[in-house]
Order: structure tokens, then C-alpha cells, then sequence
């Protein structure tokens, strides 16, 4: 979610449940690019003993390694991004897992180095929503924040692990629920620039979200 205006101003396919330890048939193949190709090995943003290793946390908040490489969102409102490498037409694959239905946290993508700011995201890139709150905030899971809503609601129920495919390619996002597309969007904000850039989770107060298995496909041409 984001508390400022962005003016300071994110073939339906068979849902498939997600429990702690599986994760959405059919999404960990390496997307493939215009001539067909598959890249290769994907890059692991959260992996192993050390997960936050190459992040680096922008504003007020952190993040807690928990059992297995889970991270879980503590205070904010902050911007945890990965400072190691930033990327150009991509595939992100993530779990996250809502503990209560007031939860709220977003995935950010294509904006610039932000270096201690964590409004750099919300100026120059796109959120792509985690907020499955019935009331509150309008925004909710699978939108790009206050530029489309998702065309379907396709949430696993509060406290199961979720599956998000973002995909990011020339100046359009396409996002993935559980193996549903849910949203496509083409950007027009001329302060974003989609072709290359960082990706960042939020720390939303004063609720927690937790995240896993995070990584990067790079699209092949």
C-alpha cells in the first residue's frame, strides 16, 4: 500500500491451492523469450542461512529471518530492496503468506537506486499490491497500485503461502496469482521507467507478511 498519492503521486487458468511447502504447479518453469528460448540458471534473491544477504533496507523497519529462509516484515514504513544487481526483462517468482486479514505489503519493481529513501520506490517505480482486507485500503492483492485493479480475486485463504509471477518486459507488468493472471498492465507514468530497474518488498506498520523463495528468471531474446 502506499500512504502517499502517486502524484507524490501496480486464459484464466485453474487456481491451485498452496500449502507451507508446495508451490504453484506449472510456475517454476523459466519463462521463455520472444525466439523461444530459455535462459538459464535464475538468480536467487532469497535463499539458504543468509536470505537478506544483497538487500539493503531503505527508511524506518526491518525485516526478521525466520525458520527455512523466511523473511517477515517488522515495523515501517520502509523499502527492503535488492541492492545487488538490478534487472531488465524478467520473470520475479515469489511466496508470501498473509497471518492476519489486516495484513498489508506490496512488491515493488522497475525503479532506480534508492539508496536510503524508501519513496524512491512509490515516486519512480510500480507496487504490485498484497493487501487481502475486505475493508480499508481499495487496493488489493494483484493490483498495480492506483493504475489497475486485478480482473480476479484469486488469494489463497489467510495464512497459506500465495504465489506471485511478475513479469516485467519493455514498459508492461503481467501478474500472476497462483498461477492465475490476474492483471496486465501498460505503464504510462512518465517517471517510470520499467526497462531496468530494482526490486523491492515493503514493510507496511503495523502488520507483518512474510516471504520465501524468491528469484529471478531473466526473459531471453
Amino acid at each position: 500500500m502506499r500512504t502517499l498519492a502517486k502524484a507524490l503521486t501496480l486464459s484464466a487458468a485453474l487456481i491451485l491451492p498452496l500449502t507451507s511447502g508446495v508451490a504453484v504447479a506449472g510456475e517454476q518453469a523459466t519463462p521463455q523469450g520472444r525466439g523461444g528460448n530459455q535462459c538459464a540458471k535464475p538468480t536467487k534473491l532469497l535463499d539458504g542461512a543468509n536470505p537478506l544477504q544483497g538487500w539493503h533496507m531503505a527508511g524506518p523497519g526491518s525485516f526478521s529471518v525466520e525458520e527455512h529462509g523466511v523473511i517477515e516484515t517488522q515495523g515501517g514504513m520502509g523499502l527492503l530492496w535488492y541492492e545487488a544487481e538490478k534487472f531488465e526483462e524478467y520473470a520475479l517468482h515469489l511466496d508470501f503468506r498473509l497471518l492476519d486479514e489486516s495484513n498489508n505489503s506490496g512488491v515493488f519493481v522497475g525503479f532506480p537506486d534508492p539508496g536510503d529513501d524508501p519513496w524512491g520506490a512509490v515516486r519512480e517505480g510500480e507496487e504490485i499490491q498484497i493487501n487481502d482486507n475486505p475493508g480499508g485500503d481499495p487496493q488489493k492483492t494483484g493490483a498495480v497500485y492506483n493504475e489497475k485493479q486485478p480482473a480476479a480475486r484469486a488469494s489463497n485463504p489467510i495464512g497459506e503461502w500465495n504465489h506471485y509471477k511478475i513479469v516485467v518486459r519493455e514498459d508492461a507488468i503481467t501478474v500472476h496469482l497462483n498461477g492465475t493472471q490476474v492483471n496486465h498492465w501498460v505503464d504510462d507514468d512518465p517517471r517510470v521507467d520499467l526497462s531496468e530497474g530494482y526490486i523491492g518488498l515493503q514493510n507496511h506498520p503495523p502488520t507483518s507478511v512474510q516471504f520465501r523463495h524468491a528469484r529471478v528468471h531473466k526473459i531471453c531474446h
